[in-house]
């Protein structure tokens, strides 16, 4: 397991299309992360995952309303084992 300090990570993202984005937290180095994937495969979704030892896992998903031409200010806050996704 790796150890990465408490924060709040805040972005605003613009979607000219409506492609896809994402957010790195956490991060360790290429095996160890946690990430927020935004509309991942046009699916109008947040994915909440983390990678730990190579090992991919999506810890939740949220249904997100997504729309083109438009901010987006996301505000994601990890303490300890407590991660919140604000939208």
């Amino acid at each position: 397991m790796f150890e990465c300090p408490n924060g709040v990570m805040n972005a605003n993202v613009y979607f000219a299309d409506l492609g896809e984005a994402g957010l790195i937290f956490r991060y360790y180095d290429k095996n160890n992360y946690y990430s927020l994937s935004i509309n991942k495969d046009n699916s109008n979704k947040l994915i909440l995952s983390k990678v730990v030892n190579s090992d991919y896992k999506e810890i939740n998903d949220f249904d997100i309303p997504l729309k083109r031409n438009e901010w987006y200010r996301f505000k994601i806050v990890f303490h300890i084992d407590l991660i919140e996704v604000w939208l």
